[in-house]
């Protein structure tokens, strides 16, 4: 059953998605807002905090609430809020999220890199060699993925992949000390999408990136079984 704060957000999104209050403008004051729409002043303070957490209001101190800049970025924020607290077992379904992103975007960003681009991509796989500090090595990582996706040109993309890849998830998919040999294949893995990217083979591209996501999935799968994590793949 909808309730009445539930009713003021659908028809606040209303008002914005069909222009009546566009990115940047003022809401009216609480009190001509719930008088237009017949509602309660606390039923429209309740929606209010709703569409701020969202993100699609900022409320500015002694000024008023605004609509927000509403750019993709932005509203897909929140979504990342809670990814680094799920439980062990529900990070195999963020991988598998990752599975369907981030190979897309390495494709797309076959086709817009720059030399200058993969010479930075190269510094980072060089930085997360298997015989690096395993500070360098988390760090390359993140970095290398969150480029890449950055690189193709798509926010809504970017910004899922950022959100669903906070840096307190790494060590608990890669391990706070990943063993010798994941660590050897994730820079074999990342040789091979930067060298894909290098040539611009967006279909290389695209299936090196899937196989390293493959290989991770595979290691958090291994590593939740010894831990007694996993009841089921």
């Amino acid at each position: 059953m909808m309730t009445v704060a539930n009713e003021a957000v659908i028809r606040i999104k209303h008002m914005i998605a069909s222009g009546e209050l566009s990115p940047g403008s003022r809401l009216p004051s609480q009190d001509d807002l719930a008088y237009r729409m017949g509602l309660s002043r606390s039923a429209l303070r309740e929606a209010v905090r709703s569409l701020t957490a969202m993100n699609v209001l900022v409320s500015r101190q002694g000024d008023g609430t605004y609509v927000s800049s509403l750019r993709t970025p932005l509203l897909l924020r929140p979504l990342g809020f809670a990814a680094d607290i799920l439980p062990d077992d529900e990070l195999v379904q963020l991988l598998d999220l990752r599975a369907a992103l981030e190979p897309y975007a390495a494709a797309l960003a076959a086709a817009r890199i720059t030399t200058g681009d993969a010479e930075a991509l190269s510094t980072l796989v060089r930085r997360g060699a298997p015989d690096a500090p395993v500070s360098d090595f988390l760090d390359a990582d993140l970095a290398l993925h969150r480029r890449i996706v950055e690189l193709s040109g798509n926010e809504a993309v970017a910004t899922l992949v950022e959100a669903i890849s906070p840096p307190a998830l790494q060590p608990r998919i890669l391990g706070t000390a990943p063993p010798a040999d994941l660590r050897a294949a994730t820079y074999d893995d990342h040789l091979g999408i930067v060298a894909a990217l290098t040539t611009g083979d967006a279909e290389a591209a695209r299936v090196t990136a899937a196989a390293h996501v493959a290989n991770v999935r595979r290691h958090l799968l291994r590593t939740l079984a010894c831990d007694g994590s996993l009841t089921s793949t």
